[in-house]
């Protein structure tokens, strides 16, 4: 048989799952990937982002005894970062226009030159 105590531990942590989970799926939404549109001389463009959630949580159980406490925590995040925008015209014309990111242009051509020099390096050992 459960224990009151153990009874307000297990309320207690399914309450702190329920409020972290809520707080994460409101945000869950259209608007973290679709901004506000933006309308300007017959023209409407609407920012796009990349949005990633995560959350998690734990419990430790102490050993059965008397004096034994109980716990649980946990946490969340989210990163939302821009990848491009949809330029729509009045006459019907839509096109999407992807942002590169700069670290990310960065990253591959230091790794081709590593690459190119590992390479070259390996031809001229024979």
């Amino acid at each position: 048989m459960s224990t009151s105590s153990e009874v307000t531990a297990l309320t207690e942590r399914d309450n702190f799952l329920t409020r972290l989970a809520e707080a994460i799926g409101s945000r869950a939404n259209a608007a973290t990937v679709f901004g506000e549109p933006i309308v300007r001389d017959h023209t409407t463009v609407v920012p796009i982002a990349s949005a990633r959630w995560g959350f998690g949580g734990g419990e430790q159980q102490a050993e059965q005894s008397p004096n034994a406490r109980r716990g649980f925590g946990g946490g969340g995040g989210m990163v939302v970062r821009p990848v491009g925008y949809l330029v729509i015209r009045d006459r019907g014309d839509v096109k999407y226009h992807p942002i590169h990111s700069t670290s990310r242009i960065l990253t591959v051509i230091i790794a081709g030159m590593l690459l190119r020099a590992l390479v070259r390096g390996g031809v001229r050992s024979k």
